[in-house]
């Protein structure tokens, strides 16, 4: 369980492997952290706007932004073969950044882990799924039309997969009213589900650690309302920010 001691702990480590020139470590101290972060702001605090102005209070903005600098030289070692693609392989916590970013408003932050998301080095070793939703994710950001290929669903896939029905919504002309009532049937579903023991981060809500907010939908709404001018007027009523 995450705690602001053992948050400060990972960024006192992050500063450590930085002098050290270490971009790895660096990386994965800066990530621990901010799930960390993430984790306390949805299970301990009762909304989004009140979660987003206590990360918000705790410079978690800037240490997004000190996390892909560092991934940008990441990114720029394994091109060159001075890293394996094992150091920034898997998109899931470059996806988590980018809604948390879209849920205090940092749209162009946001995008910027989004498109790190897409690289072949990230995508290819991730899950079909997250691959999948990567792409819908780009049809936001490109403003293009999008439909999921279909899946067979594992685990968590099954809530996560409301999301991405979401973005169709969105991209393709539809009632993101309905869309966005059956991400929070499923949110509460999956907060009482005893099947759901893979919620490593205590980020997503399960009946281990319940999320009091869902911070998906509170970043991808905002950033659909952003992002699209046609959208429904009555999608305010959903935005949510610091």
């Amino acid at each position: 369980m995450a705690t602001d001691e053992s948050i400060r702990d990972s960024l006192r480590l992050a500063e450590a492997w930085e002098m050290k020139a270490q971009p790895t470590w660096v990386a994965k101290c800066l990530s621990s952290a901010m799930m960390g972060y993430i984790s306390i702001a949805v299970t301990e605090k009762e909304s989004c706007s009140h979660g987003t102005s206590w990360l918000a209070d705790r410079g978690f903005i800037a240490i997004l932004e000190k996390y892909y600098a560092t991934l940008t030289v990441l990114i720029t070692y394994v091109t060159e073969g001075r890293l394996p693609t094992s150091a920034i392989a898997g998109n899931y916590h470059s996806l988590v950044f980018a809604h948390a970013a879209w849920c205090m408003k940092k749209y162009e932050l946001g995008e910027s882990f989004a498109r790190f998301s897409l690289l072949k080095y990230v995508s290819e070793l991730s899950t079909p799924f997250w691959q999948e939703y990567s792409k819908g994710i780009s049809s936001l950001m490109d403003q293009k039309p999008f439909q999921a290929k279909k899946m067979r669903l594992k685990g968590q896939e099954r809530y996560w997969s409301s999301y991405i029905r979401l973005i169709e919504t969105a991209r393709n002309g539809g009632n993101i009213e309905s869309a966005v009532a059956d991400i929070d049937a499923l949110f509460t579903i999956r907060n009482n589900d005893k099947n759901v023991r893979d919620d490593y981060y205590q980020i997503e809500g399960s009946i281990d650690k319940s999320a009091l907010w869902d911070f998906r939908k509170e970043g991808l709404l905002n950033y659909i309302r952003s992002a699209n001018s046609t959208c429904p007027a009555d999608l305010g009523q959903y935005s949510c920010g610091h």
